[in-house]
């Protein structure tokens, strides 16, 4: 496992999020990300990056995004107690290393400072191998957990549901 430097991104790692976001295959607007990270930004957005512990060359590795819903009309029901893993994205090139791990536990140890005692998170239905990795900290679906037509190519969100603090299953 790659033990990388995990902190809060700052508006001085603008550039490095833009990269990242850029080899998602469904970006975030970059207007949204340079917002959100501007000092002007009154969001209630948490970005966690993990970064390379090269001190010459401190580079992005993944990131998670953790907030507050604002959308309660959604389908599942969610509450001031309730946090949202909005993002979390690995660079390609490592991946399978144990970073998108690392980021679920801060992004869990974050929410859990700011108060909320359940973390949700959206992944689409055909990404199994998130669901798989989410499972492993204790995400479960629960009940009415759909979003039908949720992502902009009309594929169904899964809404998936962990009680902080979170935990590895063995």
């Amino acid at each position: 496992m790659y033990l990388p430097e995990i902190r809060f991104c700052e508006a001085e790692d603008l550039q490095a999020v833009l990269n990242l976001n850029a080899e998602n295959p469904w970006p975030w607007p970059e207007a949204i990300i340079q917002y959100d990270l501007s000092p002007a930004s009154n969001q209630e957005l948490s970005y966690i990056g993990a970064f390379s512990n090269n001190i010459e060359n401190n580079e992005l590795l993944g990131l998670a995004v953790i907030g507050r819903e604002r959308d309660l009309k959604r389908d599942f029901q969610i509450d001031a107690k309730t946090g949202v893993l909005m993002l979390l994205l690995v660079a390609r090139r490592c991946r399978r290393r144990g970073v998108a791990s690392q980021l679920i536990m801060a992004a869990g140890d974050c929410a859990g400072y700011l108060g909320f005692k359940t973390l949700i998170l959206r992944v689409r239905r055909s990404n199994i191998p998130a669901q798989n990795l989410y499972n492993k900290f204790n995400f479960a679906f629960p009940k009415n957990a759909v979003i039908r037509g949720y992502y902009s190519d009309g594929e169904d969100a899964l809404i998936m549901s962990a009680s902080l603090p979170l935990f590895l299953r063995s």
